[in-house]
């Protein structure tokens, strides 16, 4: 059976999934999560740091040699907000075109109806749903049903946010109030003509991921326990307010949590606690089956995927 890799380069981190081709249902044999946050510092229409392209570039040769051993031939290579962004993303594409990747800039609209398409596999979820996507640069969110869904993206990526809001450590009331207050204006102003809203919330990505594994006690998400598992808008806010009031280096050393979300944990579990809120939804389910699981259902559909170099 070929065997497929999907390279997800996003602002925050770099995710490898490597699966066994089985018609259309791939058996997952590797996961592999690195953070190098190469959208550190970033503006819109700013430059990607030197620093993190080099540390980025770095984890993914990494994470392509261990595709090659593992019989990968074949592999799809998408990028996120950071590189929708940057002015000098054709430096960093042209140094992935060097080691056999060409990489695929994703559109905020798509990026989300990959992830929807992932997240509503699996999940018996009846009627309308929601999907949300909180990464680095940005949060993307598609709901609906089937094919007839809507899809946005907005600026309130967990690394996006902690840069421009949350400057000291510990964090100060007022900014963990300006968090809140930007975040749930910006949803507002998104949903406002969003039509009849979903009853039902699915949330995939490294901060709910990082939450779930939390309340569980886990020392690390791990993806059979936490996948399905429920989050009560509650609890969201009780994790919110704990982790607001802790250091960046108290946070790293709480179970379940990876030293490099200790500083964006705050900002992204703010924009899932509102976004239950703006949707008036009670409680989210976690999946862990996000945008590369999309990216790969579409390529076992499609055959778009390519020959490593």
């Amino acid at each position: 059976m070929m065997r497929l890799g999907v390279i997800d380069i996003g602002t925050n981190s770099v995710k490898l999934l490597v699966a066994e081709a089985n018609g259309s249902i791939p058996r997952i044999l590797l996961e592999r999560v690195v953070i190098t946050r190469i959208g550190e510092g970033l503006r819109d229409g700013g430059r990607l740091a030197q620093h993190a392209m080099d540390r980025t570039l770095r984890a993914v040769r990494g994470l392509v040699d261990e595709a090659r051993r593992l019989g990968v031939l074949r592999a799809r290579a998408v990028g996120t907000a950071a590189f929708r962004s940057a002015s000098n993303r054709a430096d960093f594409v042209r140094s992935l075109q060097r080691i056999g990747l060409r990489l695929e800039i994703l559109s905020g609209r798509r990026e989300a109806d990959l992830s929807f398409a992932a997240a509503t596999a699996d999940l018996p979820i009846a009627g309308p749903v929601a999907v949300v996507d909180v990464g680095g640069g940005s949060a993307e969110m598609a709901w609906g049903t089937g094919s007839r869904r809507r899809r946005i993206s907005l600026p309130l990526g967990a690394v996006r946010l902690t840069e421009q809001l949350l400057h000291n450590d510990p964090i100060q009331s007022a900014d963990f109030q300006a968090l809140l207050a930007s975040i749930r204006a910006t949803l507002r102003k998104a949903l406002r003509t969003a039509g009849p809203l979903p009853g039902h919330v699915v949330a995939v990505g490294g901060t709910a991921a990082t939450l779930a594994a939390m309340q569980l006690g886990l020392r690390r998400p791990v993806p059979e326990r936490i996948h399905g598992l429920r989050l009560t808008r509650s609890q969201l806010y009780v994790l919110l307010i704990v982790l607001s009031l802790l250091t960046a280096q108290q946070r790293a050393a709480m179970p379940g949590l990876e030293p490099g979300r200790a500083d964006i944990i705050v900002a992204g579990t703010a924009v899932l606690a509102a976004t239950l809120g703006a949707l008036r939804v009670s409680e989210l389910t976690v999946s862990t089956r996000g945008l590369r699981y999309g990216v790969l259902l579409e390529s076992l559909k499609s055959g778009a995927r390519d020959k490593f170099a």
